[in-house]
């Protein structure tokens, strides 16, 4: 008679308690979370922003915040009591027991040391070249290449697959903890990543419990699924039972709000180019039904229908430069062998045109520079070659007031965009009062009210701080306040990235009313294909640096023209 083995991870009674602030009473953010989870499977965990399930994994790692009270009946891990742990008893789990891929990349680093040194900490010394084709097949040859670079010298993506090599490479841990793990990532990377976990488990026995909003990569890494709502654990089922017969009315909402891919059309009659990069990327001729009409300018002038609002004239953006004298180490994102320094070209002659209601979506890769596009929009980065011009105006490098009001930019990285020590209502007032919006604080504060319950976010937020709200939370609250300002071209850098499916569709349908309603154009920065196909007209397709294919959305993303095109769609995950 044989007796089945003990679960890796009993979970019994799990309730998470924040303490109070400012006068406010206690708020217990899970409340009597119980499962179990057995050697080798995967658990995932999804629900609304804001229901819990970060909170849930931050209690199992023993990363709480200070003075937040966990209590479990029971809490345990190979056969560990996690309840009786000190600080000194975390710390030995977490090394040899426990793994966590963290939700915000951006901040789970180190700012100040290079990445190959990171890895040399958890993965040994020379973990660079020891693992150097493990790294390559995760798409870190840029870690290979420039192991002496700063983490700010990556992006999201990047940095998102560097935290999952930390945690999966040398010797594996038994149970990893996995929030977000794809949230920032392209749909290629996505998959080699799936297939890394997915190997991972078959060769170590791992347990995970992984946390997303994506509902179609649980669906293609979990056994079974559980739906946290207000901090409650509402259903918990097989993943096949829980997408074809969801018991639980937050389950169905999550379900149903999944997008789905379309039906591919026939191909055009007329063939498009693909294969050389246009010098400028040229307006459709059509004009859509509800397209917003162009409003009057300040003197009372109606400007001409043809009249482009926002022209990118080939853009160079290069990362690197002759080192200044022979030997010199680092000054940027530049690999330096013998005294030659390899120069990064993130954006490689990329023109763009943008009229007033449109809305352009810029897809491809982690790395092949939309988010350095972006920050050139925005004058953060001064381009190597090019002219940024706004309503027939070339920008300089010093921007004025009205100028940097008339392009806002919702960064990525939402968590590193708040200051932490002061209230949500702050960051609201003061964005309107550096750009000289709204009468008095009264009226600020109205403006912040109303503008958070269009992004679905409650008004008692602006009493909140950032470490209090969730990450999906903090992303519509930057999103606001970008809004706030009354901006005319809104660059959006992964704007759904971090929101679950039945938010994400509302917070889509949103900003497409407000773009129709105001004629405020967008240029949407995603590796989400679905979101291009909801947000954008038009969309062009980046690899390393380069416009590969443009064209409407609708066309490029059911019958594409370049094999980099084919290869996003074919990785697509669907439910």
């Amino acid at each position: 008679m044989t007796t089945e083995a003990p679960p890796r991870l009993t979970v019994a009674g799990l309730t998470v308690t924040h303490p109070s602030c400012d006068g406010r009473p206690a708020s217990s953010t899970v409340n009597g979370v119980t499962f179990t989870l057995q050697r080798g499977e995967v658990l995932g965990l999804v629900g609304a922003s804001g229901c819990g399930k970060s909170t849930i994994l931050h209690a199992l790692a023993g990363l709480s915040g200070p003075g937040t009270a966990v209590t479990a009946d029971r809490l345990e891990l190979d056969g560990i009591d996690l309840r009786s742990l000190d600080r000194g008893g975390w710390v030995n789990v977490r090394r040899a027991h426990l793994g966590l891929i963290p939700q915000q990349p951006m901040t789970a680093l180190t700012p100040a040391v290079g990445v190959g040194r990171q890895l040399d900490w958890y993965l040994g010394p020379d973990a660079v070249i020891r693992h150097a084709d493990q790294l390559g097949h995760m798409g870190l040859d840029c870690v290979v290449e420039r192991p002496h670079d700063l983490p700010g010298r990556f992006s999201g993506g990047q940095l998102q697959r560097l935290l999952i090599a930390l945690n999966t490479l040398g010797t594996p841990r038994s149970l990893l903890l996995a929030d977000e793990p794809t949230s920032t990532l392209d749909v290629t990377v996505q998959s080699t990543i799936l297939e890394r976990l997915h190997a991972l488990r078959n060769e170590s026995d791992i347990s995970m419990v992984i946390v997303s909003h994506d509902l179609a990569v649980v669906a293609h890494t979990a056994d079974r699924v559980g739906v946290i709502h207000e901090g409650s654990l509402v259903e918990l089922a097989p993943v096949a039972q829980l997408f074809e017969d969801p018991a639980h009315p937050t389950t169905r909402a999550l379900v149903a709000a999944v997008p789905r891919r379309p039906k591919p059309q026939s191909p055009p009659t007329a063939s498009r180019p693909t294969e050389s990069r246009p010098t400028t990327v040229e307006r459709p001729t059509t004009t859509e039904p509800h397209r917003a009409p162009h409003t009057a300018s300040p003197t009372g002038d109606v400007p001409a229908a043809t009249a482009p609002l926002l022209v990118l004239d080939r853009i160079y953006h290069y990362y690197g430069s002759p080192p200044t004298r022979r030997g010199s180490i680092r000054t940027g994102p530049a690999t330096v062998s013998n005294g030659v320094r390899q120069v990064v070209r993130a954006v490689d002659e990329v023109s763009l045109t943008v009229h007033d209601g449109d809305a352009v979506a810029l897809v491809g890769e982690s790395g092949s520079g939309k988010s350095t596009l972006a920050r050139v929009v925005v004058g953060a980065l001064v381009p190597t070659a090019g002219t940024v011009s706004l309503a027939g105006t070339v920008m300089a490098t010093n921007r004025t007031l009205d100028q940097c009001r008339a392009i806002q930019l919702v960064p990525q990285n939402v968590r590193g965009a708040l200051n932490p020590r002061r209230r949500v209502g702050h960051a609201l007032r003061q964005a309107q009062r550096i750009h000289a919006v709204g009468s008095d604080r009264a009226d600020r504060d109205r403006r912040s009210r109303a503008i958070l319950e269009m992004v679905h976010v409650t008004p008692e937020r602006l009493e909140h701080r950032p470490f209090e709200l969730s990450g999906g939370e903090l992303a519509r609250i930057v999103l606001a306040r970008a809004l706030l300002v009354e901006p005319q071209v809104l660059i959006l850098d992964e704007p759904t990235a971090s929101l679950d499916s039945n938010v994400k569709a509302s917070v889509l349908e949103m900003l497409d009313e407000v773009r129709r309603d105001l004629g405020l154009a967008l240029v949407i920065i995603t590796h989400e294909l679905a979101t291009a196909r909801a947000l954008s007209q038009r969309v062009l397709v980046l690899h390393d640096g380069q416009v590969v294919e443009t064209g409407p959305t609708s066309t490029v993303l059911s019958t594409p023209g370049h094999d980099h095109t084919r290869s996003l769609l074919a990785s697509e995950l669907t439910t």
